[in-house]
């Protein structure tokens, strides 16, 4: 078997690649970086963007599954993209790939808050308003010329995405060790995050941060040696000790 440990990254909503390029600078050579794209992004910027959940979740799983090889690997995602990564993780239980070794789901609450926005229909103004209240993405960003221009359309493409999608509810007790990533500034109730524990189950970690819901960007090296320490120790509880 192949020693290198293969780390998949899915991005956040609106997000790319580049979203992750950070971790290049703390990871170490022994763990192989695979940050992935959405299609019409990134290195996928000639592939066709989709216009359906189920279709950017298929296209993520046969990327993945297509580079893991002999390797041992774990699969991370923040806020979207850690959504993806289960839905992924529930594919991969039921097909002859073997499991990813952890799965890292950040930013990613269990909750309903697209219930009482009309997405499809919301006009900039309102829709600025729900980002800011979410805290998907930085407030000096979204008053930037960068927003109008680039953001705006690939963060309420993708969330539509999202809000249209009906999230399975597949229980990965006998699969996978998972842990949930939190910022301790977040919108969202620490309760919300520990829900993913009626699907995960035993090997099964919440780990705060300082921040807000892209504390990953506001703590780049604890984040890193955090994902190190997770992949180099077998046992939960020297993970435990090691933060």
């Amino acid at each position: 078997m192949n020693n290198v440990h293969k780390l998949f990254c899915i991005p956040f909503a609106g997000g790319s690649s580049s979203s992750y390029s950070w971790l290049k600078k703390y990871i170490g050579s022994d763990i192989e970086l695979n940050l992935l794209d959405f299609p019409g992004r990134g290195k996928c910027s000639n592939v066709k963007e989709v216009s359906d959940m189920q279709e950017l979740i298929d296209f993520l799983y046969k990327k993945i599954i297509n580079e893991v090889g002999d390797c041992n690997y774990s699969v991370m995602g923040h806020s979207m993209g850690g959504y993806i990564a289960y839905e992924i993780a529930c594919m991969i239980s039921v097909s002859k790939i073997k499991m990813p070794k952890n799965l890292i789901l950040s930013g990613t609450p269990i909750n309903d808050v697209f219930s009482e926005i009309d997405i499809e229909n919301i006009n900039k103004d309102d829709f600025k308003d729900i980002v800011i209240k979410n805290q998907w993405i930085d407030e000096k960003i979204l008053k930037s010329r960068l927003f109008e221009k680039y953001i705006y359309g690939t963060l309420l493409h993708d969330l539509k995405l999202v809000s249209n999608y009906t999230w399975k509810r597949k229980d990965l007790k006998k699969y996978a060790k998972v842990y949930i990533f939190y910022g301790e500034e977040d919108q969202y109730s620490i309760e919300s995050y520990y829900l993913w524990n009626k699907l995960i189950g035993w090997e099964f970690l919440v780990l705060g941060f300082p921040g807000g819901h892209f504390f990953v960007l506001e703590n780049q090296k604890h984040i890193a040696k955090t994902i190190k320490s997770i992949i180099y120790k077998e046992n939960i509880n020297d993970i435990r000790k090691g933060l």
